[in-house]
């Protein structure tokens, strides 16, 4: 999970998923409130990496990562 200073973390899921790049927005709902209490934040962005993922994907993931922070 990770945040974007000055950014919403809905507004970093669309930067990523028009780079096609899938992520998702946690609000605090039914679903994430604990977690995201727990944390003490409101949002964030998950990222899910997986076995299936490539190498590639991985490296795309980290270079868009690299540009929104920027």
């Amino acid at each position: 999970a990770f945040g974007v200073r000055g950014l919403r973390s809905a507004e970093a899921v669309a930067f990523l998923g028009d780079k096609d790049i899938i992520v998702h927005n946690r609000v605090s709902d039914a679903y994430s409130k604990h977690t995201l209490a727990a944390l003490g934040i409101e949002e964030c962005v998950r990222v899910s990496p997986c076995h299936y993922n490539t190498f590639d994907e991985v490296d795309r993931f980290l270079e868009a990562l690299t540009e929104i922070a920027s």
